[in-house]
């Protein structure tokens, strides 16, 4: 994930108000730090909508998968396509997109459509009409 890691903990503390304690030891002041504020769920992509379609960190979303887990799987475009063996079954010509994947952590990889498939009915696709206002999110600044 490029080196940011998730936040520890926040905390309140009186004197200073919110204060988030970084892996490193540091901290971020939230009342008086002007920084983008992350925290393990929560997304450090930038999400924005544009003529009813989504975009991820400039990136149009091409298609997107939701779970009753709270995962997500947005695809950016379709890296290729290939035959997958999957828990000793064989799928043709399976369709192995790139793009962003919320779950425990959020990180931009390759997945498998047939392995989507096989999560049904845990696993759905998000029509497009519902795109711009899926995933997780969080707020870019802190004022």
């Amino acid at each position: 994930m490029g080196g940011l890691h998730p936040l520890r903990r926040l905390r309140n503390r009186r004197d200073t108000g919110f204060v988030i304690s970084l892996p490193d030891g540091g901290t971020v002041n939230l009342f008086t730090a002007r920084s983008v504020v992350y925290q393990k769920g929560f997304s450090m992509a930038v999400f924005t909508s544009e003529k009813g379609k989504l975009y991820i960190d400039g990136n149009k979303i091409i298609k997107g998968w939701e779970s009753f887990t709270g995962m997500y799987w947005f695809a950016i475009r379709i890296a290729w396509k290939q035959d997958s063996i999957i828990k000793g079954k064989e799928y043709p010509d399976d369709t192995i997109f790139y793009g962003l994947v919320q779950g425990d952590v959020e990180e931009y990889g390759n997945f498998s459509l047939a392995e989507l498939n096989l999560g049904k009915p845990l696993v759905w696709k998000i029509p497009n009409k519902n795109l711009t206002w899926s995933g997780r999110r969080t707020p870019r600044e802190v004022l």
